[in-house]
């Protein structure tokens, strides 16, 4: 029967990667040890661009992997945000709400000039309920409200 050094030395001649190794020695033997055993053996350059591509291929798998964590992270955030903001005003008046709404709106979005009181969004639909719930909250003279619609296509020349 031969030793499990042996055996890890003739997994890597054949080109397989420590991890590789390891998994068919049934991590038997430390990754530190392994690369003691195998260090003095060579690779051929079609071993080594197979184990680079490997590396490649685990870096976009992390890449991905990272990526999904961060944005279940972010859905469980604004789920609990949600819940709380609920817990926060089931009790509060409609016209507080709507208060609360348009003021986080301006904070976030509105622009902040001694003579003018504006929000500019690219999505419409937020506009729209800034202006709803300005309505609600105030009494406002809708002869007085203006709209200025500003396009751009500096994005386009950047593709």
């Amino acid at each position: 029967m031969t030793s499990l050094r042996e055996q890890a030395r003739a997994l890597r001649r054949a080109g397989l990667s420590l991890q590789e190794i390891s998994e068919r020695l049934h991590h038997r033997v430390p990754r530190s040890t392994l690369q003691g055993w195998v260090r003095d053996i060579p690779l051929t350059p079609d071993q080594q661009a197979r184990l680079r591509q490997r590396i490649r291929e685990g870096g976009r798998k992390g890449r991905l992997r990272a990526q999904m964590l961060r944005e279940e992270r972010k859905r469980q955030e604004q789920e609990d945000l949600r819940r709380k903001a609920k817990e926060l005003i089931q009790d509060a008046p409609e016209q507080v709400i709507a208060l609360l709404i348009a003021l986080g709106l301006y904070l976030g979005e509105g622009a902040k000039a001694r003579d003018s009181f504006c929000l500019g969004n690219s999505d419409p639909r937020i506009i729209c309920l800034w202006q709803e719930c300005l309505r609600r909250s105030f009494e406002i003279d809708q002869d007085r409200w203006a709209a200025q619609l500003m396009l751009s296509d500096g994005w386009m020349r950047r593709l």
